[in-house]
């Protein structure tokens, strides 16, 4: 019945409860031709796919109980585009985790128990161009030179895990942004206990549209950090919840194209 249907959703069911939370077995089959597969909340615990998934375009595994996958997990999903993986126990992310998802344009990974990203997990994505951290444990600072090598990234989302700008900057002597996709459009970098963003730090990010930095640590915000970064593009800059005290004028250099400014929650004193 199920062997030709585009979109199927199976959530909030109890599909892996009596299979030990495993994909692997052979009631799935009728699921081969399937677009879209939605199997959020059904007692898994483990990802083992098969090639019967090959056709499949977006899998949502949201709200499961997947606490790891090892490399090649994904392998026979060549097709797939979108994959969204929140709500779950995720903690290590290994090299080769998402090898053959070689047209994946978006991944979702919000609110797991992440402690481990291996250096080069996302580096094979080469066709991503959303990806999504959003509330996850992380143990530890998240570099963003994780996800330098994401040659198509347009909007990167993080917020709820710790970033240090400074340490990413000194490493290698340059702004990990630097070597970033020059199609970025979209950053949000949310409640990451940010507390300065070093000079010239978004490189030259010449099609970047939003920047949201809000409900972090900065207090001051003194020197021009955009004139040198031509970020002439930038519509939205969101400054909101910090700790702000003073702004200099000069700070806004270069931001030619701004139209909305977010500076609410704040503690300024001085606008000079």
């Amino acid at each position: 019945i199920l062997s030709k249907s585009h979109f199927i959703l199976l959530n909030f069911n109890k599909l892996f409860q009596n299979l030990n939370g495993s994909m692997k077995d052979p009631v799935l089959i009728k699921l081969k031709e399937s677009s879209t597969d939605i199997l959020d909340d059904n007692g898994l615990n483990e990802i083992q796919m098969d090639p019967l998934f090959d056709d499949t375009q977006m899998t949502i595994l949201m709200m499961a109980k997947i606490e790891d996958f090892e490399e090649d997990a994904f392998i026979y999903l060549k097709n797939l585009e979108s994959l969204r993986l929140e709500e779950n126990r995720l903690g290590h992310l290994r090299d080769g985790a998402f090898n053959g998802l070689v047209d994946l344009h978006t991944l979702y990974l919000d609110k797991n128990q992440i402690e481990i990203i291996e250096a080069s997990v996302f580096s094979h994505l080469t066709s991503l161009s959303g990806m999504s951290i959003n509330e996850s444990e992380f143990g530890g600072s998240l570099s963003l030179r994780l996800f330098e090598k994401l040659i198509n990234l347009q909007k990167l989302m993080i917020r709820g895990v710790l970033i240090d700008l400074e340490m990413d900057s000194t490493s290698n002597n340059c702004s990990p942004l630097s070597t970033f996709n020059a199609d970025l459009n979209h950053i949000q970098l949310e409640s990451c206990n940010i507390r300065k963003i070093p000079g010239e730090f978004f490189g030259s990010l010449l099609k970047l549209k939003e920047l949201n930095l809000s409900s972090n640590k900065l207090e001051e915000l003194n020197e021009p950090l955009f004139d040198k970064s031509l970020l002439s593009n930038l519509t939205n800059l969101d400054l909101s919840s910090n700790r702000i005290r003073r702004i200099a004028r000069k700070f806004f250099t270069g931001l030619i194209s701004l139209k909305s400014l977010n500076i609410a929650g704040n503690k300024l004193d001085a606008l000079e």
